[in-house]
């Protein structure tokens, strides 16, 4: 899984995803695919269960955490959503949810990463 995850960093240089790898809610991102390619319910408990192990490791508050993680995404919707719905396998006529986006970008990373 850890091949998935660190390929999250060739989708937004490849795809050209609008969003700055510097941004703290990149390497969040980054540590969700890794949640949720251990435990694919990680994605349905994000407020419960992602979140707050995050903020811990971070020293943030799990608000911030997702605070960060939506700027990410609005960041890459609003530089051009069809980068995103380049990835997509359905087709977003709005800003996708966290939920959404990861399930995209996850879903996108297993089909081109080799395990």
């Amino acid at each position: 899984h850890r091949s998935v995850s660190r390929g999250l960093g060739d989708v937004y240089k490849r795809q050209k995803l609008g969003c700055l790898v510097y941004y703290k809610g990149f390497n969040y991102l980054k540590d969700i695919v890794d949640m949720a390619c251990e435990d694919n319910s990680a994605i349905h408990n994000l407020s419960a269960r992602v979140y707050p192990r995050i903020a811990m490791k971070y020293s943030a508050t799990p608000a911030a955490i997702e605070h960060a993680i939506r700027t990410v995404i609005k960041r890459s919707w609003d530089d051009d959503p069809n980068r995103i719905n380049g990835i997509s396998a359905w087709k977003l006529n709005a800003q996708p949810s966290v939920k959404d986006f990861l399930s995209i970008v996850i879903g996108h990373l297993k089909y081109f990463t080799e395990e």
